[in-house]
């Protein structure tokens, strides 16, 4: 239980600051402070761009969350703990997918505006818009309009080991939400008119 809260909790929020970070540099922050005029001076196709850095923040995320299950297999054996290594992986692979949609967030809001600061405030915004109404839900639940805000939130849909029964829908909603937010934000993208 302790290491559900944990994953529900501190390690959906944790890589956030990375994510968004990241995502605001690879596109919006180029754009923002001229660099991106010299990539787009090579003859290079601004499809190519964006999937590449598409590539590095996915990339990126999933050797995060592949470190952090090695780390923990090797904690548990070191201690001489007893876990059920299906369970663990589904605990790491479910916050995973909760954060390629939050890099889905980040990466759109990156696409999208041409400031970085305004890519940063979509970017980090609503994901800890989430965060919070997650967090209101889960210590406020005994109050009925308080326990649904978790409804308003895409947190909601990680709740692998809380008795879900449709987990694997919850996290092909949020496999699929990575999906669009980045085909879509590459696609903004690439039709937008730059400051070059």
């Amino acid at each position: 239980m302790i290491l559900y809260q944990f994953y529900s909790l501190f390690a959906a929020v944790l890589p956030l600051f990375y994510i968004a970070v990241c995502a605001k540099r690879l596109i919006a922050e180029q754009i923002d402070n001229g660099s991106f005029s010299y990539v787009m001076s090579a003859p290079i196709k601004r499809i190519t761009v964006t999937v590449t850095q598409a590539v590095f923040l996915i990339v990126s995320v999933a050797l995060m969350y592949l470190t952090i299950f090695l780390v923990g297999l090797i904690t548990f054996a070191v201690w001489g703990e007893v876990i059920e290594i299906g369970s663990f992986f589904m605990l790491n692979f479910g916050s995973f997918l909760l954060n390629l949609a939050i890099s889905g967030i980040a990466f759109f809001s990156s696409c999208l505006f041409n400031s970085s600061a305004k890519a940063a405030a979509l970017g980090i915004g609503m994901p800890m818009a989430f965060f919070i109404l997650y967090i209101i839900s889960a210590f406020f639940g005994s109050n009925e309009l308080l326990a649904n805000c978790k409804y308003l939130t895409i947190n909601s849909l990680y709740d692998i080991m809380a008795g879900s029964s449709d987990v694997v829908w919850e996290l092909g909603i949020l496999a699929a939400m990575a999906v669009v937010l980045f085909a879509v934000g590459g696609y903004i993208f690439e039709k937008k008119d730059l400051p070059l």
